[in-house]
């Protein structure tokens, strides 16, 4: 079954919102390219939300590629929800 992520960033700074556009063209396509990934949105919320097939493949694509930019000080931690997704339209 899919899933909604949200990764909603508390005490996000302007800073930090100037950089999305230049993480995202880091990170974007790998995302695009990872085994489940469906869709990604931002400016929802202070973070994004994206659609995954499975949880797994969510795990697998942030110990690949978020979690060392995380480490390394680019990307601010967040607080992260799950939520099953029985149906999913992509136009």
């Amino acid at each position: 079954m899919a899933i909604v992520v949200t990764a909603e960033v508390s005490g996000l700074t302007d800073e930090q919102v100037r950089r999305i556009p230049g993480m995202m063209e880091r990170l974007g396509p790998p995302l695009q390219q990872s085994k489940g990934f469906i869709a990604h949105a931002s400016g929802l919320i202070p973070g994004a939300v994206e659609i995954w097939q499975s949880q797994e493949d969510w795990q697998r694509w942030f110990d690949t590629t978020v979690r060392s930019t995380r480490e390394a000080g680019a990307l601010p931690d967040s607080e992260r929800r799950f939520f099953e997704a029985p149906f999913v339209f992509v136009a």
